[in-house]
């Protein structure tokens, strides 16, 4: 079942009426900026299971609640490649490149995040392993990659491991899955 998105493209602003009225997702006038194509490209992705922009269509996202250094943030796990620690808070790092510093340690988060699929891969990481597109036993990284975002993380030689076994047992497993020679952080 494909999933499209209807975009209208033109130089004219007089085409606006007439594409509102068919219920485009997005209505773009050039000329195009950069900025305007990934802003599109990220509303699409976070947009997936709808047919259109419409506001009468329902739409169904899990999310979580983080505190964060203002309030709070509601996250889709889905998106999200990694999050690190960085002393009693962790920075949560988004698939189109945005990054969150969440006020919770990584503990608290892998506890908030164990249902999904997540894997806690040393005391200061966890990573997203559909985004991971390449590990490098030997300089000790992984490549995270999602098509808007690239990253590159060190990984301790007992993670690097650990991702190894879980992808030799298949789908990613829960944050909290410490696995040997690992302990909760």
């Amino acid at each position: 079942n494909v999933c499209s998105k209807l975009v209208f493209v033109t130089g004219f602003r007089g085409y606006a009426f007439d594409a509102i009225a068919v219920h485009p997702f997005a209505y773009l006038e050039k000329p195009i900026h950069v900025n305007e194509l990934k802003d599109l490209a990220t509303k699409i992705i976070s947009n997936n299971g709808r047919q259109s922009g419409h506001p009468d269509e329902a739409q169904e996202i899990t999310r979580v609640r983080f505190n964060s250094t203002n309030g709070f943030l509601l996250l889709d796990p889905d998106k999200i490649m990694a999050i690190r620690a960085d002393g009693n808070y962790s920075v949560c790092n988004m698939f189109n490149g945005d990054n969150h510093l969440l006020s919770c340690t990584l503990k608290k988060v892998g506890r908030q995040i164990e249902d999904y699929q997540l894997l806690r891969v040393s005391r200061s990481l966890i990573l997203n392993l559909k985004y991971l597109t390449q590990v490098d036993r030997k300089a000790q990284k992984c490549i995270l990659d999602s098509g808007f975002h690239k990253m590159e993380l060190e990984v301790e030689k007992s993670g690097i491991r650990k991702i190894s076994s879980q992808l030799e047992d298949g789908a990613p497993g829960p944050a909290t899955n410490y696995g040997p020679g690992t302990s909760p952080g």
